[in-house]
């Protein structure tokens, strides 16, 4: 994995966190998760990280490769879990250039999630439910089963479940 390969090399080179947001501009924090996989890196940020520990950004990508094409369902891994509110499950495999997620918004609960808008494009697809979706905060879209969205990068964007049960939805996302 790419983060445990930069725990690696920082450690290898004795910088702390801290030092190594100095040099990179990055917080400690980030760095962080990085490292401990609650993120990916961004390529711009990759390089800058790859500069910083003066290391070669191919070589690590190429190191950190663990591919396996097939995610299976019982085997994502749980991003985050927002107050019971949402799930996010990863379903792609870390160090390829698209994100597959998928969000559970659970039953009983209405609450708005909000997004001011992300540097990747995001393709939405409602496997289970209602959505109700805002682009800019302007256009409204209401979602059934099946139904897709595109959302170019940088679109502020917010989304709710109009559902009784839960809402399933499959998000893909460059990363590029």
């Amino acid at each position: 994995m790419i983060g445990e390969r930069i725990r690696s090399i920082r450690l290898k080179n004795n910088l702390t966190l801290k030092e190594l947001g100095k040099r990179t501009e990055l917080s400690a924090a980030y760095l962080s998760n990085i490292e401990n996989e609650r993120t990916s890196p961004t390529l711009e940020n990759l390089e800058k990280i790859c500069v910083a520990l003066q290391y070669d950004l191919s070589m690590l990508i190429t190191e950190s490769m663990e591919y396996n094409p097939l995610i299976r369902k019982c085997d994502r891994r749980e991003v985050y879990r927002n107050t019971y509110h949402v799930r996010n499950e990863l379903m792609t495999p870390y160090g390829v250039m698209m994100r597959g997620t998928c969000f559970t918004l659970f039953a009983g609960d209405n609450t708005e999630q909000v997004s001011l808008g992300h540097e990747h494009d995001e393709y939405f697809v409602v496997e289970k439910g209602r959505l109700k979706i805002v682009l800019n905060d302007s256009d409204e879209y209401i979602m059934e089963e099946g139904d897709a969205i595109y959302i170019r990068g940088r679109t502020p964007h917010r989304y709710r479940s109009l559902s009784d049960g839960d809402t399933i939805l499959y998000v893909t996302t460059a990363m590029v």
